[in-house]
C-alpha cells in the first residue's frame, strides 16, 4: 500500500519502480509451523520487516529483535548473518529449525527479487 501511495504522489518514478519491492509470502513446511512474511526491499536492502505466524519463538522478545536485525540488512549473504544472529542470541523457534527458517525466508526473497 505504501508503495502505491508513493507512486501515486510522484515520489517513485520510472527509474525507481524496480528498486522498491513489497514482498509478502507464507511458508509452511511439512510438519512445521506457518510463517507469514512482509518485507519492503529497496535496492536489495530490507527497509521494513514483519514476521508472524503460528510458530513460537523464545525468548519472547526475540521476534522483535529478529525483525529489527533484518531491517536495514542487505539481502546478499543474509542467510548466514541471520543464522549467526539466531545462534548468538540462543533463539529457539518451535516448529522450525533455525537453518530451515533462514533457508525458507531467503528462498522466498530470492524468488521475488
Amino acid at each position: 500500500m505504501i508503495i502505491n501511495i508513493l507512486k501515486k504522489n510522484g515520489f517513485i518514478n520510472a527509474d525507481m519502480k524496480n528498486r522498491i519491492q513489497k514482498i509478502v509470502f507464507s511458508i509452511k513446511p511439512s510438519g512445521g509451523k506457518l510463517l507469514h512474511t512482509k518485507l519492503i526491499i529497496e535496492d536489495n536492502l530490507i527497509k521494513s520487516c514483519s514476521l508472524t505466524g503460528d510458530f513460537f519463538i523464545y525468548p519472547e522478545e526475540s521476534l522483535e529483535k529478529l525483525e529489527d536485525f533484518l531491517t536495514n540488512q542487505k539481502v546478499t549473504n543474509l542467510e548466514k548473518k541471520m543464522a549467526g544472529f539466531i545462534k548468538r542470541r540462543k533463539i529457539v523457534i518451535l516448529g522450525w529449525s533455525s537453518k530451515d527458517f533462514c533457508k525458507a525466508l531467503m528462498e522466498n526473497i530470492d524468488k521475488q527479487i
